[in-house]
């Protein structure tokens, strides 16, 4: 135990070097497994404005088929009763024509819903992505200032020495050699 301590306290710095130089590693694969979360965010959020886009796109088919569904039984309805129902102008001609007109207003607007689910999730992901790759620099840069710091701590920075700032020259008043 004894020399284990004894160990520790002659290679003090290098043990702080390399404590410091670790955690800066740590950091950067931290910020990279961040950016692999961020990533996965993306991917899923294209995958849910694409089944979004099927389901709006789904929605649209169903509302022309109950349209033709409407527009059948009218005609129908009115052939049974003795009428022209292709005749213009008559009951059967207005009603297909407000069925038509709702119907394709309908499916207009479950078509421009696919399209805006489809460029939501497209700028949510791209968000994602520029997340996680901002969370790598940033992880970068604290990882190089962690470094630094420790490295400056365990003396083997290699720069000037820090206890002693004060300059070794004396200042002399002007005009006196």
């Amino acid at each position: 135990m004894g020399t284990a301590l004894a160990f520790i306290a002659k290679n003090a710095q290098i043990i702080g070097a390399i404590g410091s130089v670790v955690s800066g590693v740590a950091q950067v694969r931290s910020s990279q497994a961040e950016q692999v979360q961020y990533e996965m965010k993306a991917r899923n959020e294209e995958i849910k404005g694409r089944i979004d886009a099927v389901n709006y796109k789904m929605q649209g088919a169903e509302i022309l088929k109950n349209m033709e569904r409407a527009m059948a039984a009218s005609t129908a309805r009115t052939a049974a009763g003795g009428l022209n129902p292709y005749a213009s102008g008559e009951s059967a001609d207005l009603i297909n024509t407000y069925s038509m007109k709702t119907g394709i207003g309908d499916s207009g607007m479950a078509r421009t819903n696919a399209m805006l689910a489809l460029d939501a999730s497209k700028r949510n992901a791209s968000q994602f992505r520029a997340a996680g790759k901002y969370a790598v620099q940033y992880g970068t840069i604290a990882a190089i200032g962690t470094t630094a710091v420790g490295l400056g701590l365990s003396g083997l920075s290699g720069g000037a020495p820090t206890s002693n700032l004060a300059p070794k020259t004396s200042i002399r008043p002007l005009g006196r050699p």
